[in-house]
């Protein structure tokens, strides 16, 4: 049967229509596809670069953190030379008296050595016993020397193992190893009282005696830790813990007599706040130590405070100091004046001393 023009033509269009519209198709998959490689090119070249940029970072806080380093290690090194030269030993010499808990058998670091890193890595903020495990494992030549750490075979400073580090300050005991570092302290830095008879009026030393709770610390059963210490130019030369179910009073007088029997405290003034006007440590201080007080009176001593107000104090020495701390502004103005025996006034006359100062804030 012979075709019809115009349905050949009809079809050759149809066909003519399905090639163009695959060859769009396959136009536009080849331009998504460019698009698509192009964009994973320029995605590519960002991440190439933010890991330069990365890379260079990381380079720069290296150094920064080595320069920093170093800068401490110079730091600690001159604060162990200052301390060498002021109290004419070295920083291992603070805990040379501290008693070791270990055997004989078995023991490579010195107790001295490894008390000092750890002193060395707390300087450095390292609170914590991962931190200063962490900061011993890695100190320097130049720090394990100063520390006095052993050397090893083939020369070479060694510091002491994790295990070792954060076994031995719990074996030795807070109080064992303050009275021994304080023993040290006292020895090369508290002056001597001056020897009578004295020509004239002198200052003479002085002793600050306070209690303070421990800022962070807390008891396994969660109470808050307090301690009293005893510190002489700035220096703590006795502490004692004052546990839970206590207070300051009967720890203070222990803890004088412990000191007594290391660092005479005959001709010191010792100073306690009003809680520790009492009788009972005014007989102990000057009769059993040799020395003398300054304690202030407050309510806690009622007949001893309204004797004191019943003074004249019109024509009192007068001496008035300010103050400013803690949020607030002190006046503090100190009135001299000849006390009379009371019966209410706690302990005996020292060394015939009559002469009571009060303060008024």
């Amino acid at each position: 049967m012979p075709v019809v023009p115009d349905a050949a033509g009809s079809a050759i269009a149809e066909a003519e229509e399905i090639v163009r519209l695959a060859a769009v198709r396959e136009d536009a998959r080849a331009r998504r596809t460019a698009r698509k490689a192009q964009a994973a090119r320029r995605r590519q070249e960002e991440r190439d670069r933010n890991a330069a940029g990365q890379r260079e970072r990381r380079r720069a806080e290296e150094e920064r953190l080595r320069a920093e380093a170093d800068r401490a290690r110079a730091a600690l090194l001159e604060r162990a030379a200052d301390l060498r030269a002021a109290s004419g030993g070295s920083v291992p010499d603070c805990f040379a008296a501290v008693p070791d808990p270990r055997g004989r058998r078995g023991r490579r670091h010195s107790l001295p050595s490894v008390l000092t890193l750890v002193l060395m890595a707390v300087l450095r903020g390292r609170t914590t016993l991962a931190g200063i495990t962490a900061w011993i494992a890695h100190a320097g030549q130049d720090l394990l020397a100063a520390a006095g750490a052993r050397t090893g075979g083939d020369g070479r400073r060694q510091a002491p193992c994790g295990k070792t580090v954060t076994r031995l300050p719990g074996l030795i005991g807070a109080q064992a190893l303050a009275g021994a570092v304080a023993c040290y302290l006292a020895a090369g830095q508290v002056p001597e009282p001056p020897a009578c008879p004295l020509a004239g009026p002198v200052l003479q030393p002085h002793l600050a005696c306070d209690g303070k709770e421990v800022r962070g610390a807390v008891r396994p059963d969660g109470t808050s830790l307090f301690l009293l210490s005893a510190a002489a130019s700035g220096i703590v030369i006795a502490e004692r813990e004052i546990p839970a179910k206590t207070n300051e009073i009967p720890e203070i007088g222990p803890m004088l007599l412990e000191l007594n029997t290391r660092f005479p405290l005959a001709g010191w003034v010792l100073t306690a706040d009003a809680l520790h006007t009492q009788r009972a440590l005014a007989t102990l201080i000057c009769e059993n130590l040799g020395a003398r007080y300054v304690f202030a009176v407050k309510g806690n001593q009622a007949g001893l405070y309204d004797a004191l107000q019943a003074l004249t104090w019109a024509g009192a020495r007068r001496h008035a100091t300010g103050d400013k701390g803690h949020g607030r502004r002190e006046t503090r103005s100190h009135l001299v004046s000849f006390a009379p025996n009371h019966k209410g006034m706690p302990g005996p006359a020292c060394g015939g001393s009559s002469v009571w100062s009060g303060t008024f804030a």
